[in-house]
């Protein structure tokens, strides 16, 4: 049994046109032999628009509060999935659509940010047996006969867990655009297209803020050496394909930028190392993301990192009825290159600070690891420093 996952994004399935080609697309796949397994996010702008309701209604401070706003926010895939097994019906193709509860999909219990703990396949094998197009509602689970919703990107997530746990061929992650690119398209117009990426460098392009497919969707696919693929449902040109890696060491891949993120500093950690503890642990238990950053200029006692700017009102919460001393900072974004061993190379270090300064650009803080070096800088040198640094260091397109 030849399986393919396919998941289609919020701009894939954005109206009834978009979504009349995605079945067109399930189709195709089809007629090569293959059984196919649809994933669908909530039509584009959705998700946003149901949240405005919810916060329009709800502080959404309390886990009940949390637990209805996940409620709200799981409706749209729902909507989704019904609509494009529908569509497959109305062209001879036999679907039915299951909601993640259904199935389930099992996750903990982390409000708004869950992870999965088992996706249930019966079902879904069935279904395929009988010829049927399974369509599953992406970015929710289930915990506890209570709905539990993924985080943004959730959507990938869930292909790649379903495609897993069906021992799937492939997984094809459908977006607006033709694969991963060397930088952001819309800010670097000579982008090139990354025609196969490592799992590693995909996810720490990912984590750096690539928007193409969510960091834990490709922490799944190099645990389960799941072949994926990213590409767009507009062209049918070739994607990128996640592959191990094969990158020379130093070699430098993309620039990724964010300014999805802020700046929080806690102030006086040398009294409060037990607080400092406990945000760690409680921010890990919410599955709430964060990068510790480090300041060379830095002579106060203070503890310094970034969360998403949707985690922001969490993290607010939790620090004040910690009682800590802190200060936030939303005007910034994150830089990051992406190689292979850039952290133990000082030339590329030196040189990605020479093209910044050259720019007048202040770093405001920095951090490396293996794969990837990234710079915090105020927001409004994001593109700019995105654009130096794409070209200085060779990755611009001829």
């Amino acid at each position: 049994m030849f399986i393919v996952v396919q998941k289609f994004g919020g701009t894939s399935v954005a109206n009834i046109d978009r979504i009349k080609k995605v079945a067109e697309i399930i189709a195709r796949e089809r007629n090569k032999g293959s059984s196919v397994i649809a994933v669908v996010s909530a039509m584009s702008g959705v998700t946003d628009q149901l949240a405005n309701y919810a916060k329009s209604s709800s502080s959404l401070s309390s886990q009940n509060e949390l637990a209805e706003y996940d409620v709200v926010l799981s409706s749209g895939e729902q909507i989704t999935a019904g609509l494009l097994a529908l569509t497959l019906q109305s062209i001879g193709i036999k679907s039915r659509s299951f909601l993640s509860w259904q199935l389930p999909i099992v996750t903990d219990n982390a409000y708004s940010n869950g992870r999965i703990v088992s996706v249930g396949t019966t079902q879904l094998i069935e279904a395929i047996k009988k010829e049927e197009v399974p369509v599953i509602s992406g970015f929710q689970g289930v915990c506890n006969e209570r709905i539990i919703t993924l985080g943004r990107g959730g959507s990938d997530t869930t292909a790649t867990a379903v495609a897993a746990a069906v021992c799937a061929a492939r997984c094809d992650i459908f977006t607006d655009v033709d694969g991963v690119f060397s930088a952001d398209p819309r800010i670097v117009t000579k982008a090139k297209k990354i025609e196969t990426i490592s799992y590693n460098q995909m996810l720490i392009m990912a984590t750096a803020g690539a928007k193409v497919i969510h960091p834990r969707a490709v922490d799944i696919s190099l645990s389960h050496h799941l072949e994926t693929h990213i590409l767009s449902s507009f062209s049918d040109t070739p994607g990128t394909v996640l592959v191990k890696d094969r990158i020379e060491r130093g070699s430098i891949l993309a620039v990724v930028s964010d300014s999805n993120i802020v700046v929080i500093t806690i102030f006086h950690i040398h009294t409060d190392n037990i607080f400092i503890n406990k945000v760690l642990d409680i921010l890990s238990d919410l599955a709430i993301p964060l990068e510790l950053l480090f300041d060379a200029h830095q002579s106060d006692p203070s503890f310094k990192f970034t969360v998403p700017k949707n985690s922001l009102s969490i993290v607010w919460g939790l620090l004040k009825d910690l009682g800590l001393n802190f200060i936030t900072k939303d005007e910034v974004a994150k830089i990051t290159i992406v190689g292979n061993g850039l952290a133990e190379n000082s030339i590329i270090l030196q040189k990605m600070f020479q093209i910044l300064a050259d720019e007048d650009i202040n770093i405001i803080s920095a951090n490396a690891i293996g794969t990837g070096v990234s710079v915090v800088l105020e927001a409004k040198y994001k593109d700019v420093a995105t654009v130096k640094l794409h070209s200085g260091f060779g990755l611009d397109a001829i």
